[in-house]
């Protein structure tokens, strides 16, 4: 849920950010919204209650919402039933109420932290609004139509700044024609909620397979498909659902055809555009009940009450254990007793990607499928060889050989058709050497100052201490403890900023990296530097009266002093992204790309004062347009349009 700051779900965690409870209560808040405007929805378009507590039961308890509950992109896609209900309530009310609940679930879409989830809920709002225009008219329309485009204008401050992420990161789905290719066998996972963890550890979920709708809500969608709805769109649900299935299970049109869309391209993933899916099973399940209950009333309860028994019984029983983050172990009070700036690296999952965050601790290591592109360059050359995991976790130190690597290969074909996958299986794994200058001068670059080991790994972290001295040291060690980790110290990593005395030009960041990868290329004295070359001076190497350090330094800016004996470049190991502003003594300063993705400033001799400040032009953008389009939004509804319309409920079926 951190991507997603704006968004009204995460309340809870915002009101007790140190409280789990409060996570807890997000997650369930996501299930209640999910449910209750499904059934809102449902009851709106005249279905009956049995029928709209089966749709509500089936969309709120699917597989895709129940097992993968923790996910920032559920923000967005718990709303999509809300923004049919709204957008529903809009054109057939017309009253500036209801026009009010559709610019907020917009606006709620659009700070929900997933730019690919909002675009396909606007899509499917808007095609199942667009089936409104006969009976609702151009005129309703229109005013639905202007409120929700205002909200998701409103929004901008969180979907602006997100899309020039997207757009310029990569990601391990975006290397084929279309999305992630499911195994046609693996299909049955979707019926069989067991099939879906088959090959996952005890009481986990392969994230290979598909998730499950289960047997009933499959049974009764086609039901409800089976007769012509004027209440509900059932043929038009069931070609939504088509689609999906379609894309995800790797038809090559269809899926080429999606993969190319906006922001979907950057990020190719069944999982967008499962919420749709389950939305469209729901409702036409709620209509397979409804068409039941006029024979079997009886019949029509009972497969109402099993579609939550078979959700609910699908969901693991088993969970690995609880780990609190923000309970404190020994070794955070020890890391947080050390000067910084510093960067660790756990080892084999000893701390977490998504656990970093709530400690302030900054690590090599993302929880996030898409990277900064050039950062995801630098991480699977030099960092992560083997370059199949973006939140890598040092697990191929010398443990995995070609068998075990084929073995997780062939375990992931079962349900996935992956390149990446066919390529791997062509290769050997490299194992990273953490007592190699050749692997770790790469995490060194990077201020990797402590490496992290759980308690397998306590024996081998005292053992790589032992024999490398001159590298790292013991500096925390819990003993036999197995609430803690143990802290190795890397004595030979960089400071956060350096200066260098000679840049090689570049054109490109693979340029770069093919320099960074010569071994006789010292990083503390030169640098690959995407701007002016810098010779190597002929004086001897800078005395001690050189160097670098920080004045202050927060999350946006930090200001450094520099000492610098000749002309050079100072280079901080920070990301090179849109939006850092530079000022060398209060003059504005060009910044540079360095060594891949790190930052530079070139500076001249003497004692210089260097300020960073990070003012990105689409958050202060996002900001006018989002104030702006709320203002035209309450200008919007004071426009007079005489008595507002009561509202029609949809005709009955023919």
């Amino acid at each position: 849920m951190q991507p997603a700051p704006l968004s009204p779900l995460r309340l809870p965690a915002f009101l007790f950010p140190a409280d789990p409870l409060a996570l807890d209560l997000g997650y369930l808040l996501r299930l209640f919204v999910a449910g209750w405007f499904t059934f809102l929805f449902l009851r709106g378009r005249g279905i009956a209650q049995a029928g709209a507590c089966a749709g509500a039961a089936a969309f709120a308890l699917t597989g895709y919402l129940t097992l993968h509950l923790p996910m920032h992109h559920l923000g967005v896609e718990v709303c999509l039933p809300a923004a049919c209900f709204a957008v529903d309530r809009a054109l057939a009310s017309g009253t500036r109420a209801s026009l009010v609940g559709v610019f907020l679930v917009a606006w709620s879409a659009g700070v929900g932290g997933n730019p690919q989830a909002t675009l396909l809920l606007y899509a499917f709002t808007a095609a199942l609004g667009l089936g409104h225009a006969r009976r609702s008219g151009i005129g309703s329309l229109l005013r639905v139509g202007t409120a929700a485009l205002l909200g998701a204008l409103a929004a901008s401050p969180a979907l602006l700044p997100a899309v020039e992420y997207i757009r310029r990161s990569s990601s391990p789905h975006d290397h084929l024609p279309g999305l992630d290719h499911f195994q046609p066998g693996a299909l049955l996972g979707a019926f069989v909620p067991g099939a879906c963890r088959a090959s996952a550890p005890p009481g986990g979920v392969s994230p290979y397979a598909p998730f499950p709708i289960g047997a009933a809500v499959g049974a009764l969608a086609v039901l409800g498909i089976s007769r012509r709805e004027t209440r509900l769109p059932s043929r038009a649900f069931a070609a939504a659902a088509l689609l999906y299935l379609l894309q995800a299970f790797g038809a090559p049109v269809v899926s080429e055809a999606i993969g190319g869309l906006p922001l979907l391209g950057e990020t190719r993933i069944y999982k967008y555009g499962a919420s749709p899916f389950a939305f469209a099973a729901a409702c036409l399940a709620a209509l397979g009940v409804d068409r039941l209950a006029r024979a079997r009333p009886r019949a029509a309860l009972a497969a109402a009450a099993l579609v939550p028994l078979e959700l609910v019984l699908a969901v693991p029983r088993t969970r690995p254990e609880r780990v609190e983050p923000l309970t404190a172990a020994p070794y955070l009070d020890f890391l947080r007793r050390q000067e910084g700036p510093f960067r660790t690296f756990g080892i084999l999952g000893a701390l977490p990607p998504n656990v970093n965050a709530p400690f302030g601790i900054e690590d090599v290591r993302i929880h996030e499928g898409i990277l900064d592109a050039r950062f995801d360059l630098y991480r699977r050359r030099f960092l992560d060889r083997n370059g199949l995991d973006p939140f890598f976790d040092g697990s191929d130190i010398g443990e995995w050989t070609k068998a075990d690597y084929a073995a997780a290969i062939a375990e992931a074909r079962r349900f996935l058709s992956h390149a990446l996958l066919e390529d791997a299986a062509e290769r050997t794994p490299t194992a990273l050497d953490l007592a190699s200058e050749e692997s770790m001068r790469y995490f060194d670059l990077l201020n990797v100052r402590f490496l992290l080991f759980g308690p397998d790994q306590f024996a081998a972290a005292r053992v790589l201490a032992a024999s490398v001295p001159e590298r790292y040291r013991v500096v925390h060690d819990p003993g036999a403890s197995s609430a803690d980790l143990l802290v190795l110290e890397n004595l030979r990593a960089y400071p956060r900023a350096w200066l260098v005395e000679r840049a090689r030009a570049v054109a490109s960041p693979a340029e770069a990296a093919d320099i960074l990868a010569e071994e006789a290329i010292d990083l503390r004295r030169e640098a690959a530097v995407e701007g002016p070359a810098l010779p190597r001076p002929a004086d001897p190497p800078a005395g001690p009266g050189s160097g670098v350090r920080f004045l202050e330094r927060g999350e946006s800016s930090s200001l450094l002093e520099v000492v610098a004996p000749r002309e050079g470049y100072l280079v901080v190991s920070e990301t090179h992204y849109p939006g850092w502003r530079a000022t060398l003594d209060g003059a504005p300063a060009e910044i540079l790309p360095a060594d891949v993705f790190l930052r530079t400033v070139r500076v001249p001799p003497g004692r210089h004062e260097v300020r960073f400040e990070f003012r990105p032009a689409s958050w202060t953008g996002g900001l006018l347009a989002g104030a702006l389009a709320t203002a035209v939004f309450l200008g919007f509804l004071a426009i007079p349009r005489g008595a507002a319309r009561e509202e029609s409920p949809l005709p009955p079926p023919g």
